[in-house]
């Protein structure tokens, strides 16, 4: 007896269910209005988070907030200020290097620095650096070079050269006269840097660095288009390459967004309205087509800058981001393959925001959001101390092993090993034999109670391993585990008991090259034997030769209970067809020796392609057929008698 048998592992998926989550809004200073660049880091040395920020408005300001790991901000420390007003139009951006190699980080920015208050042509846009004097100030601006920056959006900080010690990179208008480009300025990590070496002439809102092709070199995106410059590793660069021209000023961030290891590229643009693009790609600088990250349907939203972190601590990398008109700080879960639902606000009740990022600040374990805006800086509170999607307001058991399944209360839920059950189904061995079967082998050994129903069977066993239902019929049924001792427990699964199909058989003869084609079906293994030849084969179509004028035919699985095909396939010529060629669009048979009432006539095209079948009436051991529907071309004509089957071409 032979059996089909189906290996099936389930497990049980128990989500922790995150529908949204909650945030508390923190202020860290709402009176530092139009602040732009932003950075979270470790400025003092104490293992506490603290924040970096640039403002614009009336003044140019760069100030320091420190952390104390509790969420908690001291008051504002004034590292630069420009008490002229700013040049207008201009974007500004800052970030962190340990230019001195002293072990703290200094500020590094492209800003305004004025030379002499109430001095015409005294103001000047400037990169410069801050060193850190290790007692929570900063000392006075060292000069990189002046008259340059003035489109910095994005202040990039990474080995350039590849010489262990982290360069700084803007997007740069140098001035008037001289063509807009992005430029570099090496570190030789005891603080002196070089002059500017230009990167590449381009025009461009915002540059990010990112490693593009996974060669341990950090290459360059930037918006003009969405473009990539590849690092050759000694602080050149190949020819751009565009990704896609999108129009607007863009902004840019990298991740892996689908967990495949490689680095995917996130755009967002002022202009390029109503969606957020990534750009999957495959870790040697090819970027599949952009996949979009859409909004709620109907509504118009400008995006900002968006920021790439596991924001509900699944393992992906989730998007947030804050959009200039409406005035909104959103964030879109990943599914871990690159798919976002719909997004979910976090609040809109602030100001216009140009910089998000995303830290535990408060250092339970949560990452929290941090947005400068036109208003100040504000820290957004993610209120799940342990995790598990359920808000410490209503869990009742808030220390939860991170990742454990938990139920609305936040408590953990029994679960079995992923792997714990294996299902073996094994079909019918013949039609209607009513002999199939289904075992369950569970992993870990417990007092589990099996129940099998559908298809008029309704059975419960008690195992603590293995059980199996035996002499089931074809059908669907419905398999569901229950355990003793945990009550609520069920884990059920839909399975199918499948019987063999009758063996069928399809044969077509090209009488041209005197060959036999045939289609099997309902088996996996088939005896075909021709002219007492014999062989046995598990393909499904095969293609013999007629050596005979009468070939005997037969075709069987290795079920009996199939059934077997038998055909006589006779290549003589025993009738008289004429006229051959066809002639007004009439052909006439003369059936011989063969005296039938009814004779089944079909026609083939050369090629076996099936055209007509019918039962023509005989009269006076004749038959005529009407050719006038067929295309002019050869034909193979196929007479069925009781005695034999004949093959003959013919023209038209």
């Amino acid at each position: 007896m032979i059996k089909t048998y189906f290996i099936i592992s389930f497990f049980l998926l128990v989500f922790s269910n995150v529908f949204s989550q909650n945030f508390t809004t923190h202020p860290i200073d709402d009176d530092f209005g139009f602040a732009r660049g932003m950075r979270i880091v470790n400025l003092d040395n104490d293992d506490n988070l603290d924040i970096v920020s640039l403002r614009i408005g009336d003044f140019v300001e760069i100030s320091c907030w420190f952390g104390d790991g509790n969420g908690n901000f001291g008051t504002k420390v004034i590292i630069h200020q420009s008490l002229d007003e700013p040049i207008a139009n201009l974007a500004d951006d800052l970030n962190v290097l340990d230019i001195n190699n002293d072990g703290f980080l200094d500020v590094v920015a492209s800003t305004q620095i004025r030379s002499d208050i109430g001095v015409p042509g005294s103001r000047n846009h400037t990169l410069a650096w801050w060193p850190n004097n290790q007692d929570g100030t900063f000392g006075d601006a060292v000069i990189i070079e002046e008259g340059v920056g003035r489109l910095s959006n994005n202040v990039l900080i990474f080995d350039v050269d590849n010489n262990n010690f982290d360069d700084i990179v803007i997007g740069d208008a140098p001035a008037s006269s001289e063509p807009n480009s992005i430029s570099f300025w090496a570190n030789d990590g005891i603080g002196g840097i070089a002059t500017r070496q230009i990167i590449k002439e381009a025009s461009t809102f915002g540059i990010h660095n990112a490693f593009i092709n996974d060669d341990n070199f950090q290459d360059i995106v930037y918006s003009s288009g969405v473009v990539q410059l590849i690092n050759n590793g000694d602080g050149t660069f190949g020819d751009p390459i565009t990704i896609e021209d999108l129009n607007g000023q863009l902004f840019l961030t990298s991740g892996d967004v689908n967990g495949d290891s490689h680095t995917d590229l996130l755009v967002s643009g002022i202009s390029y309205e109503s969606s957020l693009v990534w750009y999957e790609g495959d870790g040697n600088g090819n970027f599949q087509p952009k996949k979009e990250i859409l909004f709620n349907k109907g509504e118009k939203i400008t995006p900002a800058e968006p920021f790439l972190a596991d924001l509900d601590n699944d393992g992906d990398q989730d998007v947030v981001f804050t959009t200039f008109t409406p005035y909104q700080l959103l964030w879109w879960a990943n599914d871990g393959d690159g798919n976002f639902g719909e997004p979910i606000l976090v609040d809109d009740a602030f100001n216009i925001g140009y910089s998000v990022k995303v830290a535990d600040l408060n250092e339970n374990g949560n990452l929290d959001i941090i947005v400068a805006n036109a208003s100040g800086i504000y820290w957004f509170e993610n209120n799940d101390v342990d995790n598990d999607g359920v808000l410490n307001d209503a869990d009742n058991c808030s220390n939860t092993p991170n990742g454990a399944p938990v139920d609305a209360d936040g408590c953990e839920i029994f679960t079995l090993p992923v792997n714990n059950f294996a299902i073996l189904v094994a079909s019918e061995s013949c039609r209607s034999s009513d002999n199939g079967s289904i075992s369950v082998t569970a992993q870990q050994a417990l007092n589990y109670t099996a129940t099998l129903s559908g298809n008029g069977v309704n059975d419960a066993e008690i195992f603590n391993e293995t059980t199996t239902f035996v002499d089931l019929s074809a059908g669907e049924y419905n398999l569901c585990i229950t355990i003793e001792a945990q009550t609520g427990y069920e884990q059920c699964f839909n399975l199918t008991i499948t019987e063999p199909e009758d063996l069928g058989v399809s044969s077509k003869i090209n009488t041209s090259f005197n060959k036999l084609s045939l289609t099997m079906t309902g088996g996996e293994k088939y005896t075909v034997t021709l002219n007492n030849r014999t062989f046995e084969t598990t393909e499904s179509e095969l293609e013999l030769d007629l050596t005979e004028e009468t070939n005997q035919l037969s075709v069987k699985t290795d079920k009996e209970c199939q059934g077997s095909y038998e055909e006589t396939i006779m290549l003589m010529i025993e009738a008289l067809i004429y006229p051959n060629p066809i002639q007004n669009n009439q052909l006439f048979i003369n059936l011989g020796q063969h005296h039938e009432s009814l004779v089944n006539i079909e026609l083939y095209s050369l090629a076996g392609k099936h055209i007509s079948s019918v039962a023509y009436s005989v009269e006076y051991n004749s038959v005529q057929m009407d050719m006038s529907t067929l295309a002019k071309g050869m034909y193979i004509l196929k007479i069925h008698t009781p005695q034999k089957t004949l093959h003959y071409k013919i023209i038209k």
